[in-house]
């Protein structure tokens, strides 16, 4: 018992960020699993079944993913473009289908015919046109230079007219996403050995119920004595203030944002940044009529993703 997702569907639907599965969420029995927007595979749960125990299959031949049992979906990744269909069983399987207790997906490649013909296409979004994030508003920050491009292309026809034929298509994804941090890095005084805003800082004072007491590191434990203050850059002339700490403290930014209760040592830094993702697709399939019954096919499918996560 299952379902058919034309390529009129996979068309006419939108799908997040042109995943190849997304569709199957309009599929009743099925709940995705996956990430929202992640191009990884495509995961789901049959009728309570394990992710595990799906199959997931391209022309007919075995597609699994063995990295970690089976759970990341897909190992060849079908591009939107180069689908024909794919056909979704989710029990009550053929014959022809064995080694799974969850969802059956064969996907369908494109071929090509006797007549050329080919597509062009481009999705593309920009951070102008998304809602300022809520922590970049408080610091008066804007959205950073975020957004996605998907575009390609794809052409198929005949090598020898009826007897052989190609399919080919490429896409292209490039994604700059935002990212926006709170963290805690070194205040300005402790960047100079003084850490008496352990002592007094209110967010410390409300969850400990008490300051920070920093003590010398240098003595036996169980008898160390509290330094003054926290003012190692008092005691004993500076001495317990190692050169290498105090030279690493420079690679951290400096605060530039106010932490929970008015604090001024924890969560006292946003950073704002980008993780690029470039990945490139490229899928080829060719076609060899060999009688009214019969056919070869054979198809290569090649991805790159460069991403910093």
């Amino acid at each position: 018992i299952g379902t058919n997702i034309t390529s009129n569907e996979i068309d006419a639907l939108p799908s997040a960020l042109r995943n190849q599965f997304s569709l199957m969420q309009t599929i009743p029995g099925l709940v995705p699993t996956l990430q929202v927007g992640s191009f990884e595979g495509g995961q789901y749960s049959a009728n309570g079944q394990a992710t595990n125990n799906n199959l997931f299959l391209v022309d007919g031949q075995y597609d699994n993913d063995s990295r970690r049992g089976g759970s990341q979906g897909t190992q060849a990744r079908v591009s939107l473009d180069s689908m024909a269909e794919y056909q979704v069983q989710t029990h009550q399987y053929g014959a022809e289908y064995g080694g799974s207790t969850g969802v059956v997906v064969n996907s369908v490649t494109k071929s090509g015919t006797n007549t050329f013909a080919g597509r062009v296409f481009e999705y593309y979004r920009d951070n102008k046109l998304q809602a300022t994030d809520y922590f970049l508003k408080q610091a008066g920050e804007s959205n950073p230079d975020s957004g996605s491009n998907v575009y390609g292309g794809s052409i198929g026809g005949p090598i020898i007219r009826n007897r052989a034929f190609f399919f080919f298509n490429y896409e292209g994804y490039r994604f700059t996403e935002g990212s926006n941090n709170i963290i805690t890095v070194p205040t300005i005084r402790m960047r100079q050995g003084d850490f008496s805003e352990l002592l007094t800082d209110p967010y410390i004072l409300s969850f400990f119920g008490h300051g920070i007491q920093i003590y010398d590191p240098r003595q036996p434990a169980g008898t160390r004595v509290p330094i003054p203050g926290n003012r190692l850059d008092l005691y004993l002339g500076g001495a317990r203030i190692d050169p290498a700490g105090a030279a690493s403290l420079q690679f951290f930014p400096t605060p530039n944002l106010t932490g929970p209760l008015g604090s001024s040592v924890f969560r006292n830094y946003l950073s704002i940044g980008l993780r690029p993702t470039n990945m490139n697709q490229y899928t080829t399939k060719l076609d060899f009529v060999t009688s009214a019954k019969n056919r070869i096919s054979g198809s290569f499918s090649h991805r790159t993703n460069d991403r910093i996560a």
